[in-house]
């Protein structure tokens, strides 16, 4: 009966120094698991996880059983989609596949949710996420916001890296950016080639500034040919089709970057098709064009095979 207060001390003093490790602890956790803070308080015992598969299957059968996402049934979805997000949010169906389904009945929703994806940690190296934001922004959204659905893309790009996705990511972007371009310049006049062109020719002009090292941006624009990307805009300003007929300014800023970006490229100045050593005219216009390649000696003067080959095949001289 002696020890009795010695043990309720000893109690008390275990369950204060447990408390305090379990705070410590606690703030720790939020430290490498911030979404933490967000988790349902039910259920218990960490099955948090196990109770979102099963919420998630329940769900898929939800879904099952309606028609459409419309106007009728989408704040059902949203909330069953947001009870998922409290038990796991870092799951990533609840993103990829849960939020894109309302997409087009909620469009801001979609980008609600979508956004509090971006911007989990955990989920820092999902590329499509984000660029699922910048498609839901860009074609879904009323009114579209094309700057930021830029911003959404470019996050794609720099976690897409060199390969899973990144050609049509990095062709997102700058088509984004080409249609953000008309919507604030009324210059333009709604000519979206010719905003898409002036957007290419700006990373180029920023890629030349950083000199031969390469370019200023540290993601997946990186990797896709801007030249051949340049090639394609030009022909689209210059070259009339059914939906589209070239405007004098847009010829203008055309041959610019032409003068600036493929002064050594050979190219047709009219419809951007590259042509060989010794060919006068275009093959694909008629344009006549500055003639390339023709060996240096006087007496010669004919192509050489690749146009840079340091002999000439027809004479033998030596070329500079």
């Amino acid at each position: 009966m002696k020890r009795t207060p010695i043990y309720v001390i000893i109690l008390v003093v275990a369950c204060v120094a447990s408390t305090i490790l379990a705070m410590k602890l606690n703030t720790m956790q939020h430290s490498f698991c911030p979404e933490k803070k967000d988790l349902s308080g039910s259920p218990i015992a960490g099955f948090h996880k196990f109770a979102s598969d099963v919420k998630w299957m329940r769900l898929v059968n939800y879904l099952g059983s309606l028609n459409t996402v419309d106007e009728s049934n989408v704040k059902q979805v949203a909330e069953r989609l947001e009870e998922l997000m409290k038990l796991d949010p870092n799951l990533e169906k609840i993103y990829k596949d849960g939020a894109l389904i309302m997409s087009i009945a909620d469009p801001d929703k979609t980008i609600e949710f979508l956004t509090t994806a971006c911007n989990n940690q955990y989920l820092k190296n999902n590329w499509q996420i984000p660029f699922y934001a910048g498609y839901v922004m860009m074609h879904n959204a009323k009114p579209a916001n094309y700057e930021k659905a830029a911003e959404f893309f470019e996050m794609s790009m720099k976690r897409s890296g060199s390969d899973t996705g990144a050609s049509y990511v990095v062709s997102s972007f700058f088509r984004a950016k080409a249609k953000d371009m008309v919507q604030k310049d009324k210059s333009l006049k709604g000519d979206e080639k010719l905003a898409l062109l002036k957007v290419l020719y700006g990373e180029w002009e920023n890629n030349q500034k950083m000199g031969a090292e390469g370019s200023y941006r540290n993601d997946g624009a990186n990797t896709q040919n801007l030249n051949d990307r340049l090639i394609k805009a030009l022909k689209d300003v210059k070259v009339a089709s059914e939906d589209y007929k070239p405007t004098s300014d847009g010829k203008k800023y055309a041959d610019m970057v032409i003068s600036k970006v493929f002064d050594k490229a050979h190219i047709c100045s009219n419809c951007t098709a590259p042509y060989d050593a010794g060919e006068k005219y275009c093959s694909s216009c008629g344009t006549s064009l500055p003639v390339w390649g023709l060996c240096k000696n006087q007496a010669c003067k004919k192509p050489l095979k690749n146009g840079n080959a340091p002999f000439c095949i027809h004479c033998g001289a030596k070329q500079k």
